[in-house]
């Protein structure tokens, strides 16, 4: 077994190099002339081991190597829960609408922060982790992505990631996020997704504008969705947008779209007359914003030379319904949970 050596809050400072803090020790034999360990990345239903086969792997610019299978089983078979069509949640009896935040018992944000997130939607910015966290929750990243790239998936195929990666599991559970997400929604929180949006340079791939609970089999609209900085974000890479009181509409009519360069197959059209003017997410590695899934949210194609990746992070209010099996990505990070079946730690 590949286990965790993070500790969210208690991060290790001395570790001996930045490969270490990307992805954990499989063991101490060297595989190469430089006698570089041999570490392993689980992911979903197999776990990739770093061999001899090579691909050059940048992690805080020290070069690194390539990944190969290894079998690890995994206790929740994440990719086998279907994503509904809109045909399909059509169907459910969903009550879409926002739901605003009471604001009872603030542990991180003020009555003026409450009034905020129900009158444009979102809030932002917020410090989750310090400097240190952060480089190595990025070296971790770049660890994952490689593995990703070498099974020939993309930088936006990461998702669900707090059940396949013990750090993600515990990362999600950060005191920092959650308590400024349960004075939205309450005492009772779950978290149920987790999904790395990772534009790589020059990747050519816009976000349409979309509410994020378009696609959700989930009732009522109470999720907040966090969106976690990887690396730096602004304009210049294509930082997120959002459309300010947008989530006061409802459900918005959308388009069907199957262009090349977009990640998404839904968009809805001229995103400003539901709102006010976009607004730039600009976050530094680290630090958070927090939107509500209704609200119109895009962004353009990165054609910098800088990666811009986030880590977003869907926590909802424990009484929320789900269906198509939903509820079993989801487990309890503050309260109680009622139906959510609340699966434990990865076991890597």
């Amino acid at each position: 077994m590949c286990h965790s050596q993070a500790s969210f809050g208690n991060l290790p400072r001395n570790r001996p190099s930045t490969f270490h803090t990307a992805i954990t020790l499989l063991e101490a034999t060297p595989f190469d002339s430089g006698g570089n360990p041999r570490p392993r990345v689980c992911l979903s239903d197999t776990c990739l081991l770093l061999g001899k086969s090579r691909m050059p792997v940048m992690l805080d610019s020290e070069p690194q190597t390539v990944l190969r299978y290894k079998e690890q089983p995994m206790s929740v078979k994440v990719d086998a829960i279907p994503n509904p069509s809109p045909s399909q949640l059509s169907q459910l009896p969903r009550q879409i609408g926002f739901v605003p935040s009471t604001g009872s018992q603030l542990k991180i944000l003020t009555a003026n922060h409450i009034k905020q997130y129900n009158d444009v939607g979102y809030l932002m910015p917020f410090n989750a982790l310090d400097p240190a966290e952060a480089r190595e929750t990025r070296a971790f990243f770049d660890g994952v992505l490689a593995a990703f790239i070498e099974l020939g998936r993309t930088s936006y195929s990461i998702n669900t990631a707090h059940l396949r990666f013990a750090r993600i599991y515990e990362l999600v559970q950060h005191p920092k996020i959650v308590d400024a997400v349960a004075d939205l929604l309450g005492p009772n929180v779950v978290c149920w997704g987790s999904h790395f949006f990772c534009k790589m340079p020059h990747d050519g791939k816009r976000v349409p504008w979309h509410q994020d609970s378009t696609y959700w089999p989930l009732s009522p609209t109470k999720t907040v969705t966090v969106w976690l900085a990887i690396d730096d974000a602004d304009p210049e890479n294509a930082n997120m947008k959002f459309i300010p009181r947008s989530h006061l509409h409802g459900l918005i009519d959308y388009d069907e779209t199957h262009e090349v360069d977009t990640v998404l197959d839904l968009a809805v059209k001229n995103p400003t007359s539901y709102g006010d003017a976009e607004v730039d997410v600009a976050l530094k590695a680290g630090q958070f914003s927090m939107h509500s899934d209704l609200l119109l949210h895009g962004s353009e194609a990165n054609v910098s030379d800088r990666r811009r990746c986030g880590l977003t992070i869907r926590y909802a209010a424990a009484d929320v319904t789900t269906w198509y099996d939903w509820h079993k990505k989801g487990f309890v990070v503050r309260g109680i949970g009622g139906h959510w079946a609340n699966p434990s730690k990865p076991d890597h």
